[in-house]
């Protein structure tokens, strides 16, 4: 009996017996201390409730944060119409104002080919859980320099973090929004949409950043301009802050650049442009795009001369007057180029002057 002792762990450690038990007593042990850990927090939650007033103050004064209000909302096309709502970020910033929530991700199954996640958030308050799974395929798309084809491929590590932890997101967020009460999410983005219409920053200001931003992932004006279905200039204060929820939902990975920016639109944007451009300065069909960008710089220049109260010396010889009598309105400058670079339209003479 002493031998066979002394022989015993060498052979649970040639087995594996040891390995196990050790695996397994780890395991009793992280579950044991996250029971506890539960336990403590109850009791802690019900030791200091939530304000419920003082959370809602809270989270109204936190989207009144212009970085928070671009941030609050996503946005994707299905069909013919656009699905949005709260973000990510808007429903964790509501459960940490809120209080007492607990919420994570478990990987509940891991293969060579697919992985099974669940989110999971818990109000320990009124001891309310709920739990929302996915199970997606370990593959990325990739687009192919030489073929310029977008191709599935094999997500490397990095890869499968990044879709693991924003696949995981979207599951987070549905448990919070289920937990947390639906008026007190209404009413934070309609806060958010405040907040954004009544920013300060000039309108060149905030339509420049926005292009800016879009560039950054491949999205041209022309294609914004079709999105709009009118020039980018002409956008109101909804609409820019439609864009930003656009650009927040392709940057986090929610859709893609080309669910919103088809080549009909952009087609449609150019044609529209166009016409807004001859419509503007009066300008006859048959006038190239060339010759409409010269002539609209054309009457730019007019029309700063204009502003800075000076006439043109050409102009003040032929009247005999003063530049202060001789200065046009806005609409004159217009026709005089239009006239000078393309006639009259009872004319019909649209050439360029040589």
């Amino acid at each position: 009996m002493a031998k066979e002792a002394e022989l015993l762990p060498a052979v649970q450690e040639q087995t594996g017996v040891v390995a196990r038990d050790t695996r397994e007593r780890s395991t009793a042990a992280a579950v044991a201390g996250a029971a506890a850990e539960m336990r403590a927090a109850m009791i802690l939650a019900h030791e200091f409730p939530r304000n419920e007033m003082a959370c809602y103050s809270k989270l109204m004064g936190a989207v009144g944060r212009k970085q928070m209000a671009e941030v609050a909302r996503y946005s994707y096309p299905r069909g013919d119409a656009t699905v949005s709502g709260p973000s990510v970020k808007l429903a964790r910033e509501a459960a940490r104002q809120w209080g007492n929530i607990r919420y994570g991700v478990d990987i509940l199954r891991d293969d060579l080919q697919t992985r099974h996640i669940r989110g999971w958030a818990w109000d320990i308050e009124t001891n309310t859980k709920v739990t929302a799974d996915d199970e997606f395929r370990k593959k990325v798309q990739r687009k192919d320099k030489k073929t310029k084809k977008t191709l599935w491929v094999d997500a490397d590590e990095r890869d499968l973090r990044e879709l693991t932890n924003r696949r995981g997101a979207i599951c987070v967020r549905n448990c919070l929004l289920q937990l947390l009460p639906g008026d007190m999410i209404d009413d934070a983005l309609e806060q958010c949409r405040k907040t954004l219409a009544g920013d300060t920053k000039d309108k060149k200001t905030t339509i420049h950043d926005l292009t800016r931003a879009f560039a950054g992932i491949d999205v041209t004006v022309t294609m914004l301009e079709g999105y709009l279905e009118h020039p980018l200039e002409e956008a109101n204060a909804d609409e820019l802050a439609d864009l930003r929820g656009v650009f927040a939902s392709i940057r986090d990975g929610n859709s893609k650049r080309e669910e919103y920016f088809t080549t009909s639109k952009i087609n449609g944007a150019q044609k529209s442009r166009t016409q807004s451009v001859r419509d503007k300065l009066g300008v006859a069909p048959e006038a190239t795009e060339e010759e409409l960008a010269e002539l609209e710089a054309k009457k730019d220049k007019a029309k700063r001369d204009l502003e800075s109260g000076k006439a043109t010396e050409e102009t003040t010889e032929e009247a005999g007057e003063t530049a202060e009598e001789a200065a046009e309105t806005e609409e004159e400058a217009t026709r005089r180029v239009v006239e000078e670079n393309f006639g009259t339209r009872e004319e019909g003479d649209h050439a360029k002057p040589e």
